[in-house]
């Protein structure tokens, strides 16, 4: 688990972050999540069950590379469990939809971490997949962990909804960086390394009814 001092003027941050969204003061994603984001190097595929107040989601991360990967994974404890989201939403850049994002974000700058923040991963052998399933809830819960504690805005009444992993190839990390397992043995890897080398690939969008 990690925890991090936070000042105390930042508790009324999620208020903050609401009255911005009433007042039509959008907030940008920090992912750019573009009708392109299907990386040919990974595939993912998610049968998305629509639901009233939630949708479910079985998924394969298909990796195609010649090397393994790192794919940002949901805790397996959480993954079904609605009432502890598990998947933050953004915007879906090339359409009126919503991006459900399983993929490192970028660390907050205005906080003092006791332990460096991390996501969750799972080894993808070359030419392997990865499987996972995902409940997340209706209304869908933006981004939220940014300076001050905004929130992504999101489209009032989206469209559509789509399944987005990131994953880092091993090549690419640094010699001395390598995923540590938590003490419950799941491997973790540091957001501020991941997140700027990661990619990102989405599935194909499923209509919101």
């Amino acid at each position: 688990m990690i925890t991090r001092s936070r000042p105390r003027w930042q508790r009324w941050g999620v208020l903050a972050a609401l009255l911005a969204a009433l007042s039509g003061c959008a907030v940008a994603s920090p992912v750019d999540i573009t009708k392109d984001a299907a990386n040919t190097d990974v595939r993912v595929v998610a049968k998305i069950d629509v639901q009233a107040t939630q949708v479910r989601i079985s998924y394969r991360v298909e990796n195609t590379l010649g090397e393994a990967l790192w794919a940002a994974s949901a805790p397996p404890a959480l993954a079904s469990d609605p009432a502890h989201p598990t998947v933050s939403a953004v915007p879906d850049g090339s359409r009126d939809g919503v991006a459900l994002a399983l993929i490192f974000f970028p660390v907050r700058q205005d906080l003092q971490y006791v332990q460096a923040p991390a996501t969750g991963v799972v080894e993808v052998a070359p030419h392997a997949a990865a499987e996972g399933t995902l409940i997340v809830a209706r209304p869908f819960v933006p981004f939220s962990d940014l300076d001050g504690d905004k929130a992504v805005s999101l489209p009032s009444s989206p469209k559509t909804v789509r399944l987005c992993v990131g994953y880092v190839p091993a090549s690419v990390l640094p010699a001395n960086v390598r995923p540590q397992n938590t003490s419950g043995g799941a491997p973790t890897l540091a957001r501020s390394v991941a997140f700027p080398l990661q990619r990102i690939a989405c599935s194909d969008p499923t209509p919101l009814g």
